[in-house]
């Protein structure tokens, strides 16, 4: 209601998150996203779907309120000289129909719109989000998040991936948490994420959401599972099999907490 009230929602992160109810850390996690999903200008946001319902809100009052003219116009060449007194009180019927008309397309019932925003988010997921002809000319989707939704087709029999917000803030979640690994970063490159990949739609697992792979990255990196969450498919000394082949594979870092950190919890414990 806030963007239907202002054309555009605010540019900030506590804004943001005080109207959408998020933690701020969720909002910045998600914020590097933001440009697939519109553009920023004026210190205000303007998303493309929501754009999308509002003029096609303002073009359905307009087509009504047009037919409505051409109905009144017609039953008026059609009355009787006796009826001609009654034709100032049809026009101003007209007027305030047209009122009521431009007034429905600013302030929409609230099923139509949720329908209708529902329409354009269904558009916006899976493979309709890589390759979205309304992007900027150089922006591409996320590397890791393409990949994911290449193996979910592959794997569900060409059904699209339908990503939720909280993909996307455990995907950066888990990009900074190997960033800050110990003793140096680990990069989650494109090959790695589809090694891990290959092994999270190889287990025997009931659903399959991008959350979870980040959330288990480290367990899927390695090997598959099977259902009872027993690793398969991995062989000795760190050599994980992927597809027909076995590829030594480098296995993540174990993230901890920092050394001072549990320097002063055994002081502590003394």
């Amino acid at each position: 209601m806030t963007y239907l009230d202002e054309g555009s929602l605010p540019d900030s992160d506590p804004k943001l998150a005080f109207l959408t109810g998020l933690p701020i850390e969720d909002i910045q996690a998600l914020r590097p996203y933001f440009e697939f999903m519109g553009r920023c200008e004026g210190g205000r946001l303007y998303l493309d779907f929501a754009e999308d319902v509002i003029m096609e809100r303002v073009e359905f009052a307009e087509k009504k309120a047009n037919a409505a003219n051409k109905r009144w116009e017609s039953n008026a060449k059609q009355t009787t000289p006796e009826e001609s007194n009654a034709q100032p009180k049809k026009a101003s019927h007209s007027k305030a129909k047209q009122r009521n008309a431009v007034h429905s397309s600013a302030m929409p019932n609230k099923q139509t719109y949720i329908q209708e925003n529902t329409d354009n988010a269904n558009a916006l997921s899976g493979a309709d989000a890589l390759a979205e002809p309304q992007k900027p000319a150089g922006k591409q989707p996320d590397p890791l998040f393409q990949e994911f939704c290449l193996q979910f087709q592959t794997a569900h029999a060409g059904e699209p991936y339908a990503y939720k917000p909280a993909d996307f803030v455990k995907l950066a979640a888990l990009r900074d948490r190997y960033a800050k690994a110990k003793p140096q970063p680990w990069d989650v490159t494109t090959e790695r994420f589809r090694q891990a990949a290959e092994h999270y739609f190889g287990s025997e697992l009931a659903t399959h959401t991008l959350a979870d792979l980040c959330e288990r990255f480290s367990t899927f990196f390695r090997n598959a599972l099977d259902r009872y969450n027993k690793p398969i498919d991995s062989g000795r000394n760190g050599t994980t099999h992927v597809g027909n082949g076995a590829a030594e594979a480098s296995y993540p870092p174990v993230v901890t907490a920092p050394l001072e950190y549990r320097q002063r919890r055994e002081k502590v414990a003394e």
